[in-house]
């Protein structure tokens, strides 16, 4: 065992970190997503690893670290606008409609030819 044995989880975070931030920069987009699988498969180890990791971890030592890689990971996702998903133009424009006074579910969508 080591002199820290949080460290090797710390690090595996960390790294998880970086991978994911190099997805949401570099990875596929809505028209191509086929370069986001090696990504995500990427991520489910790194992960995985660090989920491993963690059960090394002495009891007082898991809550910040838990806490601490969370914060860290979803950090990761403010990186880059959405790329995969056309929702969040969509809920704006709900948004829109709703503060017109208007139920954006009481009309049908136009779709462009």
């Amino acid at each position: 065992m080591t002199a820290r044995p949080a460290l090797p989880c710390a690090l595996a975070v960390t790294a998880l970190a970086g991978c994911l931030a190099l997805t949401f920069t570099t990875g596929g987009t809505l028209g191509d997503r086929t370069p986001l699988y090696g990504w995500y498969a990427a991520d489910a180890a790194l992960f995985a690893t660090a989920l491993l990791l963690l059960r090394r971890v002495p009891a007082r030592q898991v809550t910040r670290l838990v806490l601490a890689g969370g914060v860290l990971v979803a950090a990761t996702g403010l990186l880059a606008p959405p790329r995969t998903s056309d929702d969040a133009y969509r809920y704006g424009w709900d948004g829109k409609v709703q503060a017109a006074g208007v139920s954006p579910y009481a009309h049908t969508p136009r779709t462009r030819p």
